[in-house]
């Protein structure tokens, strides 16, 4: 199927009606020209046939004594462009006399004719271009009785002629006045006033339906314009009805999402005061300058269930340094503090003033994303493992160069039932990544249901 652009009902009936016109000017037209046609070929008839009458009277008008006088009546009948041949039997069937434009014309006079005429005879036959000359194909073959004058009173004698059958354009004007132009003037007529009934009953009322069906004030639309027609007022109606009842449910809907904003907004600041008390707290890992365990016990609880009450999404990535206890053994814990410090500047310039960057242990974080799938938490944490991996190169001088390891889990995604068992699912996704060589983020496939066995 091809793309097609919509068209308007005003548009598709404009579009009818104009096919309707052709059709009937086609139909018109070609009825027309039969009509003509039969009239075209009538009058060749009556043409060839008074022609023959002529000829035969002219023939009956004397007395022809010999043959010779019969051949040059023949012959002199040559000189008229219409006359293709002629030929005069006896009683018996003998030719007295034949004159043709080509030798075998006489024998389609000859093959043609049976017994005597009795009566002037006429037929259209079609002539083969081995038998007819250049551009005459068709022709009239009309046999006429003659008087017994005509041979010396040995009895009656038949004529033969073959005349060209040429068409003409008799009739064109006759016809075109008094049935093409009459039909067309009908046909205009009756597409003119149904074009005025369509309009009228069709397309105002289907327009008034529209504005009906679009308006968004129900109670100001009536069926009235639709008196005329029931089923279009049934419709009317209908829409009318289910426009009342949507604007209802509009603002049904317009007074529950106000009052479910206000209470967002309160949980939302209601949490805020919260947090800005345990801020105070000593909440932060002095090292590192990020939320310290504490921070997942009192916080992360009521952060986890605001989210999850409001259908809004929450991503949490569990972060492990790679090779940290060996960079511990060789370059001293200075060195590993030193890592520690930069991962937590690190993480407080990467997130968002609204996510949490907490230090889970030792060398372990925890990224709590609030309003974040997973699929946006991995690209979060994947810049995080980069930068990382970038700066870690040229802080330490010893190999395996340190680097970070993540897993990934969300509420959408995983179906936790509390945040301990986020922050589990997370791990598992962790222990896959490691598994999987390190150095890389991983979501976490696991549901929460499956994190029973799990947990401590």
């Amino acid at each position: 199927m091809w793309g097609t652009k919509p068209v308007s009902v005003k548009t598709s009936i404009r579009m009818s009606l104009l096919g309707m016109l052709l059709v009937v000017v086609g139909t018109s037209w070609i009825a027309h020209e039969f009509l003509r046609q039969r009239d075209v070929v009538q009058t060749s008839r009556d043409r060839a046939m008074l022609f023959a009458q002529t000829v035969s009277q002219r023939f009956n008008a004397g007395t022809t004594t010999s043959r010779q006088k019969w051949q040059n009546e023949c012959q002199r009948l040559l000189e008229f462009p219409d006359v293709l041949a002629v030929s005069i039997w006896n009683i018996s069937g003998q030719r007295l006399a034949e004159a043709s434009a080509t030798p075998m014309l006489v024998n389609v006079l000859e093959t043609r004719q049976a017994g005597s005429a009795a009566t002037p005879t006429i037929q259209w036959i079609s002539l083969s271009e081995e038998v007819a000359p250049i551009n005459r194909n068709a022709a009239h073959l009309i046999y006429t009785p003659l008087g017994s004058s005509v041979v010396h009173g040995r009895g009656p004698a038949k004529l033969g002629l073959l005349l060209e059958a040429k068409p003409g354009s008799a009739g064109f004007t006759r016809h075109l006045w008094n049935f093409f132009v009459p039909v067309g003037v009908v046909g205009l007529f009756g597409l003119l006033l149904g074009s005025w009934w369509l309009r009228r009953e069709v397309v105002r009322p289907l327009r008034s339906l529209v504005q009906v069906a679009n308006s968004e004030d129900a109670a100001g639309q009536s069926a009235d314009p639709f008196y005329r027609h029931s089923e279009l007022g049934e419709i009317a109606r209908a829409l009318t009805a289910l426009q009342e009842d949507l604007s209802g449910w509009r603002e049904r809907a317009r007074i529950i999402e106000r009052r479910v904003d206000t209470r967002i907004a309160e949980e939302t600041q209601r949490i805020t005061r919260d947090l800005k008390r345990i801020q105070q707290e000593a909440l932060r890992d002095p090292l590192t300058r990020i939320y310290n365990r504490r921070f997942l016990e009192d916080g992360f609880p009521e952060i986890f269930e605001a989210q999850k009450a409001s259908g809004h999404d929450l991503s949490v990535a569990m972060l492990d340094l790679d090779h940290f206890k060996i960079l511990n053994d060789k370059q001293g814990h200075a060195a590993g503090d030193e890592i520690l410090r930069f991962v937590g500047e690190l993480l407080r310039q990467c997130l968002r003033a609204s996510d949490f960057a907490v230090r889970y242990g030792g060398d372990e974080f925890v990224l709590i994303l609030p309003g974040v799938s997973a699929e946006h938490a991995l690209d979060m944490t994947n810049r995080v493992l980069s930068l990382f991996s970038q700066r870690a190169k040229m802080m330490v001088g010893i190999k395996p160069v340190p680097s970070i390891t993540a897993g990934i889990a969300s509420i959408k995604g995983n179906t936790p039932s509390n945040h301990l068992e986020l922050i589990a699912l997370a791990d598992q996704g962790l222990l896959a990544a490691k598994r999987n060589g390190k150095r890389q983020a991983q979501v976490s496939n696991s549901r929460g249901d499956q994190t029973k066995a799990f947990q401590k």
